[in-house]
């Protein structure tokens, strides 16, 4: 309560003494959500992040008009930071998603173009970045850990990830990390990783242990009422994980693993062997809830590396 007061006086203030207050708006955007948030010029969150059920399915004008309407409602926007999951050309600000589900309507459309119309501005500034790569420069800004090696894992619907070092994210330029940095689609157990380190793979666990397919969060409940099966479960997922990350983290040599995502809440169930594992080399293990607040912070930061 104290915060968002704290917030209202910072904008009645500014309004009353005339002040040009800049504003930066950043989206986390997914398949299914979509976060977001309005950010002062020092970076500085002024208003709780917003969720709201992503577009993903429908026309382009739909996609586009929803940004649009959210810019629009800001006064003084100086500038856009968008999250995005691959594929994606993040330098042009290009979609590439096709035949994933989601997106489809926007296949191979500028975004900035497409939005700008809409506003019709043309001097509106826009950084795009992957999701994970977003989440792991602001978190290992505001954890004030840029001087670590870090291999971040965020697990959903899919297997996002990211590999950081010298201060940024980084590519199949330095050993043992594939290219861009994303192991989703790595080979692993006959499929790839992210058949297995996923949501889908958790469910594929569940009909192993329950002859039935249950989700995580269902599956989550029942281990925190002392469901054995589903601890054994968890347990085993953590393996998974464990067997799929220890390649890279054998090469890459992190200084830290950093879980998010929907997961994470499990925690405490998958991770054990994955610590024990870990604590041999001397690498550190965190876990974070909070990943949009991490993926706007990342992006900010990225738009004040560009445009100063």
């Amino acid at each position: 309560t104290i915060h968002h007061n704290v917030i209202t006086l910072y904008q009645i203030k500014a309004k009353t003494k005339g002040i040009d207050v800049e504003r930066y708006i950043m989206f986390d955007v997914g398949g299914t959500g979509i976060k977001y948030g309005t950010l002062n010029k020092k970076g500085v969150l002024i208003s709780p992040i917003s969720d709201l059920p992503s577009p993903s399915r429908k026309g382009k004008e739909e996609v586009f008009s929803f940004f649009s309407q959210i810019i629009e409602k800001e006064e003084n926007v100086k500038g856009i930071g968008m999250a995005w999951p691959g594929p994606f050309d993040y330098e042009k600000g290009v979609s590439l998603m096709d035949g994933l589900g989601k997106y489809q309507s926007i296949y191979g459309l500028d975004v900035a173009e497409n939005i700008n119309k809409r506003l019709k501005r043309n001097d509106m500034k826009y950084v795009f970045l992957h999701d994970v790569a977003a989440f792991l420069t602001g978190y290992a800004k505001e954890s004030n850990i840029e001087n670590e090696r870090i291999i971040a894992l965020l697990i959903g619907t899919g297997a996002g990830s990211s590999f950081y070092t010298e201060a940024k994210c980084v590519g199949k330029e330095y050993k043992g990390v594939p290219e861009n940095g994303w192991i989703y689609n790595i080979p692993f157990r006959g499929e790839t990783i992210e058949d297995w380190v996923s949501s889908k793979g958790i469910k594929r666990l569940s009909e192993k242990y329950f002859n039935t397919s249950i989700d995580g969060k269902t599956l989550f409940h029942k281990a925190e009422n002392g469901d054995e099966r589903a601890i054994a479960l968890w347990l085993e997922f953590g393996d998974v994980i464990k067997e799929a990350m220890i390649p890279f983290i054998l090469q890459f040599k992190p200084d830290r693993v950093v879980f998010g995502g929907k997961i994470s809440q499990a925690w405490k169930y998958f991770s054990p062997r994955m610590k024990e594992e870990l604590e041999k080399s001397g690498t550190k293990l965190s876990v974070t809830e909070e990943t949009s607040r991490y993926v706007l912070s990342g992006l900010f930061k990225r738009f004040g590396e560009i445009y100063g």
